[in-house]
């Protein structure tokens, strides 16, 4: 009687630490959610929901940094006067344009305004950055040329934050 207990207590311990995460990960929309986990806190990337990818901050050095639909106002925040180039790439994406020293963006595919960077070498020299009246503020990933997506994404301990 005693081993046929722990023979079920240890069957169903096996079924909880492997069958479980299994089941979970066909849920629709889980394994998104992992990658996305994976991707933020493992890689200290960001996540394109479509078409699925993984963008990481050697991304300027990787020449896939890709054009983001839409920026949110937090790009004001995030950049700076004295940040490396490839800091504002990760952070806005490819520029839209790019006339002698200063490196263009959009806020959105609509607007012809948008940040701007005066980049001296591989430094920023001076940034402009004075979002719109009513645009989000909140962290929005659009995907490299792929359109403008909410994503949840987390901070360094995990949690999800809107």
């Amino acid at each position: 009687m005693k081993q046929s207990v722990v023979a079920a207590f240890v069957v169903g311990l096996v079924c909880g630490i492997v069958l479980w995460p299994l089941a979970l990960l066909k849920a629709p929309g889980a394994w998104q959610i992992a990658q996305q986990q994976v991707c933020q806190i493992v890689d200290g990337g960001r996540w394109v929901a479509k078409p699925g990818l993984c963008v990481k901050a050697d991304c300027y050095l990787n020449g896939t940094c890709g054009q983001w639909a839409a920026l949110p106002a937090s790009v004001c925040s995030s950049v700076a006067q004295g940040d490396n180039l490839a800091k504002a790439y990760f952070e806005m994406g490819e520029p839209v344009s790019i006339s002698d020293d200063a490196y263009h963006w959009r806020w959105h595919a609509a607007s012809d305004e948008g940040p701007i960077a005066v980049v001296d070498g591989e430094r920023i020299a001076a940034f402009t950055c004075s979002p719109p009246d009513g645009l989000a503020s909140s962290q929005t990933d659009g995907g490299s040329l792929f359109g403008n997506f909410k994503l949840p994404f987390s901070d360094k301990r995990g949690n999800i934050m809107d």
